[in-house]
């Protein structure tokens, strides 16, 4: 499948490669756009609006993995919209993530993480999914809601 629009999700901080991140974007022809979403873990996400009108108008969601996303309501609604709407979600772990920081919804619902690399690319052209630790290491296997992990 051809993606032909992103939206990049992350809460305070981008990641160390993000620039890098676009231009792999731009270099498969992927128009983008990035969302600071509240930091916010109890009650409902303030931007939810705006939040699901995003990522209905994309092919892929790219969510930035730290310790402030792990319990985030607007985290947790971008991927619960993006799975409703079968939305292809690649998770990229930020530098100092730790594996206990991904997550349930994350856990359970994204296509792929990664450890930002050349396996970014290789997913954006619908290669097999990734699911790696924050230092690369691989997960145990396991069966999530879209498919087997690890």
């Amino acid at each position: 499948m051809k993606y032909n629009s992103a939206l990049i999700v992350y809460v305070g901080k981008t990641h160390k490669q993000h620039t890098q991140i676009l231009k792999d974007l731009q270099d498969e022809a992927i128009s983008q756009q990035e969302l600071n979403l509240p930091d916010a873990t109890a009650g409902v996400c303030a931007i939810e609006d705006e939040l699901v009108g995003k990522i209905a108008a994309v092919d892929v969601l790219v969510i930035y993995i730290s310790a402030a996303t792990k319990e985030n309501v607007c985290i947790a609604t971008a991927i619960a919209t993006a799975q409703r709407l079968n939305k292809k979600v690649i998770a990229i772990w930020l530098e100092n993530a730790l594996p206990t920081d991904i997550g349930g919804a994350v856990g359970n619902f994204a296509d792929s993480v990664i450890v930002y690399g050349s396996a970014f690319k290789e997913i954006l052209d619908d290669k097999p999914t990734a699911w790696v630790n924050p230092d690369g290491s691989p997960v145990p296997k396991r069966v999530i809601k879209k498919h087997t992990c690890g």
